[in-house]
């Protein structure tokens, strides 16, 4: 199961547990009509932002390997474990923080989210 399709699993499990759209909304503080457009597919998983998947997932977690970032998320816990776990070297982090200061695909709110993340 790759990352889309356990964020999307997530969300699914929470909705067959009985939660509402409007309460899952409410929960992610995102619209109704967002989480109803993703869990019906007329949204793809793959757009949304960093902010509602670290409130999808609070316990998230990213680790670093090199220059490339690997995340593996658990629908049924909601928790996303680093696939590489280990010591992060400065050259990788700088390297990370350079890639996400670039990026065209981040709003600002989510490029310090993350570089937040990278600090801990």
């Amino acid at each position: 199961m790759d990352l889309y399709e356990a964020i999307l699993a997530a969300l699914q499990q929470q909705y067959d547990d009985g939660a509402t759209y409007q309460e899952m909304a409410d929960k992610f503080g995102a619209s109704y009509t967002h989480i109803y457009n993703l869990l019906k597919g007329n949204r793809p998983i793959s757009g949304i932002s960093l902010d509602l998947f670290f409130k999808i997932f609070p316990k998230a977690s990213v680790s670093l390997n090199g220059d490339a970032a690997a995340v593996h998320a658990s629908g049924t816990n909601g928790n996303v474990v680093g696939v590489n776990n280990g010591t992060i070297g400065a050259d990788c982090i700088s390297a990370a923080i350079d890639k996400i200061l670039d990026s065209e695909e981040l709003s600002d709110a989510e490029k310090i989210k993350v570089m937040k993340v990278l600090k801990k």
